[in-house]
């Protein structure tokens, strides 16, 4: 990276974690070596994560910035490290409304991002957010609220599971 172009400030305006259950098994055919599925309640999780960023600016530059809608397609997984099985995110798709960020993709930001159009609504009846990538490899539509405890069923425990996931 070229010193002073590495975004200096960036504030993450908004995320949303969408993460749903997949079988271990078909997860697994799909990850790449050396990954495996890490479950969770016997259950393999990929998801997206949904992204605001705003005043994304190089170092020296005044306040103001940038803005952008990001999505990271992930699933979670592990791997034998040198020191036993190590756990994180394998994220193989990322999205992006900054053409710059689509364009600086791996020498400015982290991995390629796949430039693409996003619909955000916010309000006090909670979130719609429509992505659909200009490869036409993604179409997503997401509606969430705000909520004090995850619905019957959820494979985490609590809020505080989820979250720290």
């Amino acid at each position: 990276m070229v010193s002073g172009i590495m975004p200096r400030a960036v504030v993450i305006e908004r995320r949303i974690l969408v993460n749903y259950r997949v079988d271990p098994d078909l997860l697994g055919s799909y990850l790449p070596t050396p990954f495996r599925p890490a479950p969770v309640g016997g259950h393999g999780v990929a998801g997206i994560c949904l992204i605001r960023l705003g005043r994304i600016r190089p170092a020296g530059l005044p306040a103001g910035g940038l803005r952008s809608e990001n999505a990271a397609h992930r699933a979670a997984v592990c791997w034998d490290g040198p020191d036993g099985p190590v756990t994180g995110m394998y994220i193989p798709r990322r999205d992006t409304s900054s053409r710059l960020a689509a364009l600086a993709g791996g020498r400015l930001f982290p991995g390629h991002l796949h430039p693409a159009r996003f619909r955000a609504r916010e309000d006090a009846e909670g979130y719609r957010i429509q992505v659909a990538s200009r490869d036409g490899m993604v179409d997503i539509e997401v509606e969430a609220h705000l909520a004090d405890q995850l619905p019957p069923g959820s494979i985490f425990t609590g809020l505080g599971a989820a979250s720290g996931f």
